[in-house]
């Protein structure tokens, strides 16, 4: 199966057929994955649907799959934009007053209570989401990468982030790249485990 971004692989999901170009055209963000790394891949023999040509079962499975990690990504992308847009007009807001001033964690609060009602999470499971977006987003740009690109699942992503948590700020860049030069390849508990071998 060729690369495909996200718009074709819902269009495939919808079909249960093969890429679809003028699905690709439509495509807005670029697609990180690279062909060599990234790509869907090529299944196996007999995945192809009978007498359509088009992959069959498997090959589907691993689109969503491919897919549930982009979203996932992409949440991050935005919960992290989200509360780069609250901080600036909390800010904005403190300074048309005098002497106003916006506390270091007002702006992760605020974002937070913006999350509860627009994904019906509670406020602690809101306080996660932002916290794992910026860490995301701010610290791991190359575990956001590779999770956006369909090279890691959301679980084994969780795993490094979990991980990266316990570790030093001016360590992380280093750990990060060790981990993933294999962490792709090693299943979730295998990961979990393996994980601290690079701190």
């Amino acid at each position: 199966m060729e690369v495909a971004g996200p718009e074709t692989l819902v269009a495939m999901l919808r079909r249960g057929d093969g890429p679809d170009p003028a699905a690709d055209a439509l495509e807005t963000a670029p697609d990180t994955a690279d062909p060599g790394t990234g790509g869907l891949g090529t299944a196996g023999p007999g995945t192809a649907g009978p007498g359509t040509g088009g992959p069959g079962t498997v090959e589907l499975l691993v689109a969503a799959d491919r897919l549930m990690s982009w979203v996932v990504a992409r949440q991050a992308e935005l919960v992290a934009a989200l509360h780069t847009e609250v901080q600036d007009e909390a800010a904005a807001h403190a300074a048309s007053r005098p002497g106003g001033t916006v506390g270091a964690g007002l702006g992760f609060t605020l974002t937070a209570e913006e999350l509860v009602p627009l994904l019906n999470l509670s406020g602690r499971a809101a306080h996660r989401l932002l916290g794992q977006s910026l860490t995301l987003v701010e610290d791991l740009p190359k575990t956001l990468q590779c999770l956006g690109a369909g090279m890691l699942t959301p679980r084994q992503a969780q795993i490094i982030l979990d991980e990266a948590l316990t570790i030093p700020a001016e360590a992380l860049p280093a750990f990060e790249e060790e981990v993933l030069k294999t962490g792709a390849q090693l299943m979730a508990p295998r990961l979990k485990e393996g994980v601290k071998w690079f701190v």
